[in-house]
Order: C-alpha cells, then structure tokens, then sequence
C-alpha cells in the first residue's frame, strides 16, 4: 500500500455503512493498521444496511487478512442509541482511533464523530471525496485540514464491485467479434451522411447484401470475413445467425457495442485497465439485474458506458438516464458514465446533462466526430475524468 496513507492508519478504524459499501472499501484499505480493527456500524430492519457490512467484511478480509473485523448494529437517527454503543465499543478500545464518516446517515456520522473525539482528542476523522477521489483529513489542533490523492492507490475489479453490493456476475465478454467489420461501420457512420446512409439499409428489408457503391468499406470487410464474394447465408452464419434478416439487431446498433469494447480494450491497454468487459448482467435474488453495455474499473471507479446507433438527441439522452442510474447504483457518486453515439453535436447533449443533472465532470457524450479514434477519447476520459 502507498506510504503517503502511512501516517493516516490507525489501530482502530470506525466505518459507517450506508446503501454504498465502496468508499467504506477504500478507507479500510487505506486506513487500517495490520493487526487492527476496523468496526462496521451498520443500521437494523428490513430496510438496513447489515448485508452491506456483511460484504464488506468478507472483502477486507479477503484483501486485508491481517485485519480483524467487527460488525455493530446502530439506530440510523437515535443519537442516544448511536452514542451509547459506540462508547460501549471505545471502552475497550486502547491505542490509535479513526473515523472515516463517507456513509452512513447523517446523524450516524455527526453523533459518532462527536462520542470519538470526546473519548479521543486526537482521533483521525477523515472522508473520502467521490468528486476528485482525495481522502480528506479533518484539522487536528494545529496540524490544518490535508488532501491525499487516493487514484488508483485502491484498486477492484468489476466482479469484486457488484458483489460488495450483494450481486453476482457469472459473464463478461472481454473479445469484440467481428471486429473489422464493426470498424468499416463505425468508418462509414462517421461520414457526413454515412450514419442515414448505413441506417437505410439496416432498416430496410435486408433481402441483399450492402453494395460496393455505397458501402465500399463494409464490402471489403465482409470480403475479408467471409473470403471472396460473400453470399447473404455466408455473411449470416459469421455473425451467429441462419439468415441475413436475423441479422438486423446486429446491423442495427450491436455493431456498435462490438467497436466500442474494441476501442475500450486498447483504451484500457493504455492506461493499465484490466478490469473490462461487454454485456454485463450484475444478478442478485429477488432484485431485478443491472444491465451495463459496457464497464471498465479504473482503480476504484466505476466507468460504465451506454451505445445507441443514433443521431437522435432525446434516444441519446434516454440511454444516458438509464447507464446514469445504473453506474450510481453501483459505484456511487465516483462513478462516471457515457454515451457513445453518432450524433454530429454530441457536446451540447453534453453540456445540457452536466447543467440539468448537476453532474458536471461526470457525463461524456462521444459522437460521430469521435467514432474513429474513439479510442483515445475513451484513454482521456479515464485519466481526466477526477479533473476540475
């Protein structure tokens, strides 16, 4: 772990666990001395948060096994309550204390705060900010507040993150099919009038294959798919189907899913991503799935990206709603999310979403400009996306 946290890890760590388990992940990473402990206070009822801290605590153990950890039911808002178990903890407490206060309720954080440092002056409080992934430090007497850049300090993978959330992923596809086709389409699409162009066909009765006039790109990728002169049934069996009508949900908009995981895998090559996939399907009993397009964990954060073959500002902003939800759900306010598209004007989609959602910094809209090297767009936004 990085020596910049040496200083801020204490023997006993308190964590508040609220409806998001991850940045109550990333402080135990942090935080925690080997050989200490760290004390989950977790609400009670049907509604509580006693199955996050039962995720959690199997998470810190697998990735912290040096570290005891102890789960304590409180009131989410009796403060009498809340003081009076966490000082029946901190009688049998000796040695370094802190609290990291990112969940939780409001009056978890505010009456733990204040039973802590009544009992332990010099306790370290800290939280952790989803905006610019820094781990704050509360002043101590004469020592001023401190921001330590947490990035990629703390690392998950996709499988570990939707399971902190009681869910399990059994399938993520990792390899683009059909990859040089789903270039010369996106290669098409990005030209003034390709995408309505490509669009006519995909819509249409699909009773031929596309012609070299209009789609030279495409009909050398399906020569060099099928070999020579490909025949509509050939075409059809290398895209997993029996006939080229059965195709059309393909030609439609999964195209477009299939190159954006292949720009996303030499994205992630870039910035030393390993955590990536397509189709993820999070399934957890009795809760309806999360369906992403597309994710990539980068360190701790959550990047989920949703693709729809329009040109269409309101389909775009139908699908920005659904991976926003989503994202949220599982990586909280760190997560960032996308659309890629083929809209022409795809910043001022942009911009509207950053302004009527209040999530400046945390939306992406790439388009028909950004098709071909979308790659290197998908590599800036990871490594820009915490900067104001």
């Amino acid at each position: 772990m990085d020596q910049a946290f040496d200083p801020l890890k204490t023997q006993h760590l308190f964590l508040l666990i609220g409806a998001n388990p991850l940045p109550n992940y990333v402080a135990a990473m942090l935080l925690a001395q080997d050989g200490g402990t760290v004390y989950l206070l977790h609400t009670h009822g049907l509604e509580g948060t006693a199955p996050f801290a039962e995720n959690l605590r199997f998470a810190i153990r697998r990735d912290r096994p040096h570290v005891q950890v102890v789960l304590h039911e409180v009131d989410d808002s009796d403060s009498g309550d809340i003081i009076q178990k966490v000082n029946a903890i901190l009688e049998t407490v000796q040695g370094t204390v802190g609290l990291n206060y990112t969940g939780g309720t409001k009056p978890m954080a505010t009456h733990t705060y204040r039973a802590i440092e009544k009992r332990f002056p010099n306790a370290l409080f800290t939280y952790l900010d989803p905006r610019e992934l820094r781990m704050i430090v509360d002043q101590r007497g004469d020592v001023p507040m401190q921001s330590v850049f947490v990035g990629n300090r703390v690392s998950l993978n996709l499988e570990n993150l939707v399971a902190l959330h009681g869910y399990t992923l059994n399938k993520i596809q990792r390899t683009p099919r059909c990859e040089n086709l789903c270039q010369a389409i996106a290669q098409t699409c990005s030209q003034t009038g390709g995408f309505k162009n490509w669009k006519r066909y995909a819509d249409g009765p699909l009773d031929r294959l596309p012609n070299i006039q209009d789609y030279p790109d495409i009909v050398h990728a399906l020569e060099e798919l099928c070999g020579d002169t490909p025949t509509p049934s050939q075409v059809a069996q290398k895209l997993g189907f029996q006939e080229l009508t059965s195709c059309r949900k393909f030609f439609q908009g999964t195209w477009l899913e299939e190159y954006t995981l292949a720009q996303l895998a030499k994205a992630a090559a870039q910035v030393g991503m390993t955590s990536f996939g397509k189709e993820l399907k999070p399934t957890r009993k009795n809760h309806p799935s999360l369906e992403l397009d597309l994710a990539a964990m980068y360190g701790y954060q959550l990047f989920a990206i949703s693709c729809r073959a329009t040109d269409n500002k309101d389909k775009a902003k139908e699908h920005l709603f659904e991976v926003f939800a989503r994202a949220q759900q599982l990586g909280g306010e760190e997560a960032r999310f996308a659309v890629v598209c083929c809209m022409p004007n795809p910043s001022e989609l942009q911009a509207e979403i950053e302004e009527s959602w209040y999530a400046p910094g945390r939306v992406r809209v790439f388009g028909q400009d950004e098709l071909l090297h979308l790659a290197d767009y998908l590599q800036d936004w990871f490594v820009t996306a915490n900067q104001r």
